[in-house]
């Protein structure tokens, strides 16, 4: 087997864990040499964490593959930074506007030819754009609300000492 080619080194390149014990060390994504002193890698610019006399982990979340995996799926970057409920949530209501739209898209072309087959076509119709338009706001928000949790996640972690925020 080739290095890199386990599934546990991906979550390592999502998870970009970085150590600092006490004196000199390197950083656990690029492995430049980093003093006791120093918050940010000097070579990738990556957040550090340091208790003295103890090793401490830090596993930073990134903003970008929050975005990409909400992008990609509503709730899924809310699940990639920590926040289970928000993220099931997110999903969950991401299933029922799409059921909603295929379920008026079906409607439509499946409805009984009647004298007031109209009405109920346009109503169908008002129904797959109202869940459009609500599946577009959870789409664009479900980013935004990924990329700045893991922001935010980053920044607590550091200016706590490796406490999670939630």
């Amino acid at each position: 087997m080739l290095p890199g080619s386990h599934p546990a080194v991906l979550w390592i390149i999502l998870l970009r864990v970085h150590t600092i014990t006490g004196g000199n060390t390197n950083c656990g994504t690029c492995g430049a040499e980093i003093d006791a002193g120093d918050r940010f890698c000097p070579n990738c610019g990556m957040p550090l964490t340091k208790i003295e006399g103890t090793r401490h982990v830090y596993y930073a979340k990134s903003e970008w593959i929050a975005l990409i995996l909400s992008f990609v799926i509503p709730g899924l970057g809310q699940l990639y930074v920590g926040k289970i409920r928000t993220g099931i949530g997110m999903i969950a209501l991401n299933v029922l506007l799409n059921v909603t739209m295929w379920a008026g898209m079906y409607g439509v072309e499946t409805l009984p030819r009647v004298e007031w087959w109209d009405i109920l076509a346009v109503i169908c119709f008002i129904l797959v754009v109202c869940a459009a338009v609500f599946w577009i706001v959870l789409w664009i928000y479900s980013m935004y609300h990924a990329y700045n949790d893991a922001k935010y996640y980053n920044r607590y972690m550091t200016a706590h000492d490796g406490e999670r925020p939630w």
